[in-house]
């Protein structure tokens, strides 16, 4: 008999940001987009009144007592990875639901933990203390524990019966959250779905789809739900030792190279990416230095990867004769097979751009080098932000005049005889443009902005504060 266990982690966007403190202060959690909306919060958030799908500038107007911070999905998948490998020890069979649950198949560990209660209050405890928020569901199939865990029913059901049973009382909007759909169906006092399954299913499927039966079916399984299998990442490790020291790596690397590019190939082969790899110096088993080197990018052969791990240990200034050097494949993740080209790394369009950005970081090293995304922020030193190359970010542009090259620090300009001065004298083309903004979080602007040119044909963006002083800033330059 297959039971399948659902832990849904209610507050993970929240709780990997703060674990300990999370309800200490008014804590909402945004998206990324360039219109960013709220899609976590706190209880103290929840008092004030902060709701899901807030605007930035709604969250703004209504309270100024509330800490923003943006989403870091990477640090949730970091997290639910490492509640994967911790639940491998009462089965084999674990699925990532993403964003915030795992399904374990415990059917067949009911005798080695002595019952399910057993298998569910260790499970309970883990995660409580590691301060994550959680409801936990059994049911006999992974979509229908998916959907008690999501709607907080922390129960165990052994059978389908009993299951659809349960199921067929819930909202038709856990089986299909079509706005348009539910909207038409309560206007008609359809609301849940034994009061759904009274209707024509027929003309139901031709006027809303088949999607809410379907997912039913599934949820009671009379349709297969087959679901993907959690592999841990492997560790991999080489390693080379000279009976002397030496400050040269390069006689490191020619002992090891052969076995790394082995190791390397038979992972790519198998389509496993390595994602970050870990050098180690040491001198007689006492460890002197180590360097971790992530890899974003797609790798298209050993090569290119035994290039990068070269540039980095040839950026190392190893201070004292060493002995020793490990490589460690500290973390994988599968290749996607779509993503997959005949052509070689450097032909492919898709990773065309990747190389430069490593070839600049391993040069000058991590942090480096960033791309900018747009925040939706009037004040002009706070509407962006930095982010990895090559994350995706909004293509949506807006429509007003910016240069390019904006100042860390607004300058005074240099007023006199009535003038404004940049080396030559300033010549205003285009303003003012008012910006007013920020006074909910004790960084108000109010300031007139002017595109100007000088004698030298260069055009800045300057401005003058209104209703505090007369003096001019230089914010930015277009030429």
């Amino acid at each position: 008999m297959m039971l399948w266990l659902c832990l849904k982690l209610n507050r993970l966007s929240i709780e990997v940001l703060s674990p300990k403190n999370k309800n200490s202060i008014a804590l909402a959690i945004i998206s990324n987009e360039i219109q960013a909306k709220v899609v976590a919060f706190n209880e103290k958030a929840k008092e004030i009144g902060i709701k899901k799908g807030m605007t930035l500038s709604t969250l703004n107007d209504l309270t100024s007592e509330i800490q923003i911070h943006r989403r870091e999905k990477s640090k949730e998948e970091l997290m639910l990875e490492a509640i994967a490998n911790w639940s491998l020890k009462f089965t084999s069979q674990v699925t990532i639901c993403q964003p915030d649950s795992l399904l374990l198949e415990i059917g067949g560990s009911l005798k080695l933990f002595r019952g399910i209660d057993n298998i569910v209050k260790e499970v309970s405890n883990y995660l409580s203390r590691n301060y994550l928020t959680h409801d936990i569901a059994v049911a006999p199939t992974p979509l229908g524990a998916q959907y008690l865990a999501n709607q907080g029913i922390n129960a165990v059901i052994r059978n389908i019966k009993s299951l659809s049973e349960t199921l067929k009382k819930m909202p038709i909007s856990v089986f299909d959250n079509s706005n348009r759909s539910i909207s038409i169906l309560s206007k008609i006092g359809i609301y849940y779905f034994f009061e759904l399954e009274k209707l024509p299913k027929e003309s139901v499927k031709r006027r809303f789809g088949s999607q809410i039966f379907e997912n039913f079916e599934k949820a009671v399984g009379r349709l297969p739900d087959p679901q993907e299998k959690f592999i841990p990442s492997k560790k991999y490790s080489i390693s080379a030792n000279l009976p002397f020291a030496t400050q040269n790596y390069e006689i490191f690397f020619e002992r090891l190279k052969s076995d790394l590019k082995k190791t390397i190939n038979h992972l790519l082969r198998n389509g496993i990416q390595p994602t970050k790899i870990k050098i180690i110096l040491s001198e007689r088993n006492k460890i002197h230095f180590t360097k971790v080197i992530f890899i974003d990018e797609s790798i298209g052969d050993a090569n290119h990867l035994i290039s990068r791990i070269s540039n980095h240990l040839n950026q190392i200034n190893i201070s004292k004769p060493l002995d020793s050097v490990i490589i460690q494949v500290n973390q994988t993740r599968i290749i996607n097979p779509e993503s997959k080209s005949i052509l070689s790394v450097t032909q492919s369009r898709k990773s065309s751009k990747t190389p430069i950005t490593q070839v600049i970081k391993n040069r000058l090293g991590e942090g480096s080098i960033f791309s900018l995304c747009p925040i939706s922020d009037y004040r002009p030193e706070l509407a962006w932000y930095k982010t990895e190359p090559g994350e995706d970010v909004s293509a949506s542009t807006v429509n007003l005049i910016r240069p390019f090259w904006l100042l860390p620090v607004p300058r005074k300009i240099k007023y006199q005889n009535n003038k404004l001065w940049i080396k030559t004298e300033l010549s205003i083309l285009e303003g003012p443009e008012r910006i007013e903004s920020g006074w909910w979080d004790n960084q108000e602007v109010r300031r007139d902005y002017f595109i100007a040119i000088n004698r030298k044909g260069s055009l800045f963006w300057i401005y003058r504060e209104f209703e505090k002083t007369k003096n001019w800033y230089l914010h930015g330059i277009f030429s």
